[in-house]
């Protein structure tokens, strides 16, 4: 699943209207297990890395793995909870239910670019038969619906956020997501 619409799952499913302070550490906590995989793409590109040879290549490399699996893994996440419950931080609660979802919509739509959401009690990767950007694996569906449920989600979260700041995001997340959608599915741009 692409980024934009973790923000706004995430938002929609655990912001409360009457709890703003919280969608901060919600949306921070729904970008962080893709934050790893946005710094291995600009590292890559700045040494002029073609686009093949980072999807294709580089982002299987043992090392690259292992920093994607850190931020996606339910252990680790559940831990942070854990303990965050236990020192009664509701702000950072809230950061890793964030990322515990974006974990949890991630889990069914990558195939062979799986992370080991289990790390480290086990190395294995669940490699979906549907994926979130590939077409041969019903990416192109998986994105349609994506972008529809993204766009029909905001228009809740429009009504149940209250600042100007709060909708402002909210209206930039949503128009990189259909630059993701238009980029990926109608122009065919797989990476």
């Amino acid at each position: 699943m692409n980024t934009p619409t973790h923000v706004i799952l995430s938002l929609a499913l655990i912001g409360k209207k009457r709890s703003p302070e919280y969608h901060l550490p919600i949306f921070l906590g729904s970008i962080l297990p893709d934050i790893t995989m946005f710094l291995f793409y600009a590292w890559e590109k700045f040494q002029q890395v073609p686009d093949a040879i980072i999807w294709g290549e580089h982002y299987f490399l043992d090392h690259w793995q292992l920093t994607f699996d850190v931020f996606n893994s339910f252990p680790i996440i559940v831990l942070a909870f854990g303990i965050a419950y236990w020192l009664k931080r509701a702000w950072w609660q809230y950061c890793f239910a964030g990322m515990f979802l974006h974990c949890v919509f991630d889990f069914p739509l990558h195939s062979e670019d799986a992370h080991r959401h289990f790390w480290p009690l086990t190395d294995y990767r669940f490699e979906s038969p549907i994926s979130y950007w590939d077409p041969n694996k019903f990416g192109d569906i998986v994105a349609t619906i994506e972008i529809l449920g993204a766009l029909g989600l905001s228009v809740y979260l429009f009504t149940m956020l209250q600042s100007r700041f709060a909708k402002s995001t909210l209206v930039a997340v949503n128009l990189f997501g259909i630059y993701v959608y238009l980029r990926f599915v109608l122009f065919g741009e797989w990476g």
